[in-house]
């Protein structure tokens, strides 16, 4: 019987609002209402749940969110406004999202749930390249405002999908807590 608790996430769903929290900045002059380190907190905390429910599939991510978490302390006091350390962490962050939608696919493919599969091999395949070129567009280009907006915004649009397909895949049963019965 599943806890009816309205208050308990689900494990992807406090990764995907995590990613909510980490990905997206809502600014009142320089502070980030949205606090990155928050976010990545939630992240590292759903992903350990799927390890320790779902398998160790998401012991990469987890460890690499870990790092991004303390990472995105440097966020608070200004540090990723250097371009080369903003780069990094939106890189690691980046790969934090590779890993968990790899961990997601390998999971469904066991399964036999293509479609699944193929809508995280699409969103990383897709929040990846556009990630970084919006990095490296908005740091090392910030003449070209039109290409990095443009960037930016296909960016935000693949990571609302990732999102919503985080709390869409929550619902398989294979993801789903408790584990279905062997």
């Amino acid at each position: 019987m599943r806890d009816e608790n309205i208050f308990v996430m689900l494990p992807l769903q406090r990764v995907a609002i995590g990613l909510i929290l980490a990905l997206f900045a809502l600014r009142i002059g320089v502070f980030d209402v949205l606090v990155d380190f928050a976010g990545w907190a939630l992240v590292v905390s759903g992903l350990s749940r799927m390890e320790s429910v779902v398998g160790p599939a998401f012991t990469q991510a987890r460890r690499l969110a870990v790092v991004v978490c303390v990472f995105s302390l440097g966020d608070l006091f200004g540090f990723t406004a250097n371009p080369v350390i903003g780069l990094l962490y939106r890189s690691l962050s980046l790969a934090v999202i590779w890993l968990v939608a790899g961990a997601l696919i390998d999971r469904a493919r066991d399964f036999g749930d293509a479609y699944v599969a193929s809508t995280f091999h699409l969103i990383r395949g897709t929040l990846l390249p556009f990630g970084l070129l919006g990095g490296l567009s908005a740091f090392f280009l910030p003449q070209y405002v039109a290409v990095w907006l443009v960037v930016g915004i296909i960016y935000i649009i693949v990571a609302v999908c990732l999102i919503v397909e985080l709390h869409r895949a929550q619902r398989q049963p294979y993801l789903n807590w408790p584990p279905p019965a062997a």
